[in-house]
């Protein structure tokens, strides 16, 4: 068992056919046991081993966005392990797209990958996150820092007249509607779990919260566009509007409208928050989700880390 990265976060991956591994990861993570894993294979000619066959629109995302950071919830074949699927009766695959892990998928079979953290805290998107957390207990393969910065899009594909996500990420449901043909939508919380649970990582438990407080802050503007607040000294505050923020008496971080770079730098920013001793994070309100494909899932990650978000 090691840490590779991906191009979402780095995961801790371990051999599918290895059940002690797989075992392994659950242990080292605190990771609930109802907690459904990520099965990662390097192409689509490995869905069949854990899936039954897919419709013709599942087909049609896994041609065009694998590899990629997307997860397909597909009906599962009956010899896969209840550790992997967390006695469902689905199976979450996606094909990553990083060279390092899919090498390390072609030499050794297909792998389970979550996210190298600890249960619950911030995912790592760095090599030394993950050193930083189990004090270099655990091999981390350093590919730099990786590309998106946030979890795979997790969609429910098992009713083929309607696609749901599960877990927001980096593609949209204009572009996933768009090829598979049918509608696409996001699950809602209120909406019924189905009797053997949460079938989505990120859907049941807290997670990306780091020790420092995190807070939205009103984008409450002067006429010339810059953003008014009163912080606490100890504090940190992530801001992405394009006008210049006033002085602050915190730290600032202005990412200028860029809601990609916001992705890629919020899980380092709540761990250099943590690492500083930082007691309060405070981040600017989110515009309306439509303007960026990445902003549902911006808004999925911190309010959870808020625990405003169920």
């Amino acid at each position: 068992m090691e840490t590779v990265p991906t191009e979402t976060v780095y995961g801790l991956a371990a051999v599918v056919a290895d059940p002690k591994a797989v075992d392994a990861i659950f242990r080292i993570k605190g990771r609930p046991q109802d907690n459904p894993l990520i099965v990662h294979v390097d192409g689509i000619h490995q869905v069949g081993q854990f899936a039954e066959e897919p419709c013709e629109a599942a087909k049609k995302l896994m041609e065009v966005f694998w590899p990629g950071p997307l997860t397909l919830i597909l009906s599962k074949k009956p010899d896969v392990p209840d550790t992997i699927t967390a006695g469902l009766d689905s199976v979450a695959l996606r094909v990553p797209a990083h060279p390092i892990i899919l090498d390390v998928i072609q030499k050794t079979g297909p792998l389970v990958a979550p996210s190298a953290n600890p249960s619950g805290k911030p995912s790592p998107t760095r090599a030394s996150h993950v050193e930083q957390d189990y004090e270099g207990t655990i091999c981390v393969v350093d590919g730099g820092n990786t590309q998106i910065g946030l979890e795979s899009t997790v969609v429910d594909c098992r009713d083929p007249q309607e696609f749901v996500i599960l877990r927001p990420g980096a593609l949209d449901t204009a572009s996933l509607s768009h090829v598979s043909q049918i509608p696409v939508r996001h699950w809602k919380s209120e909406e019924a779990v189905s009797a053997e649970g949460f079938r989505s990582p990120g859907m049941k438990y807290t997670h990306y919260k780091p020790n420092a407080s995190v807070y939205w802050i009103p984008s409450e503007r002067h006429p010339d566009g810059t953003l008014r607040a009163s912080l606490p000294d100890n504090s940190l505050l992530i801001l992405h509007s394009a006008g210049q923020p006033e002085l602050f008496s915190g730290r600032v971080v202005h990412v200028e409208g860029d809601f990609s770079t916001m992705a890629t730098l919020l899980y380092d920013l709540f761990r250099w928050a943590d690492r500083i001793g930082l007691q309060y994070i405070y981040i600017e309100s989110l515009p309306e989700e439509s303007l960026h494909p990445i902003l549902p899932a911006l808004n999925n990650r911190i309010s959870k880390a808020i625990g405003a978000y169920s």
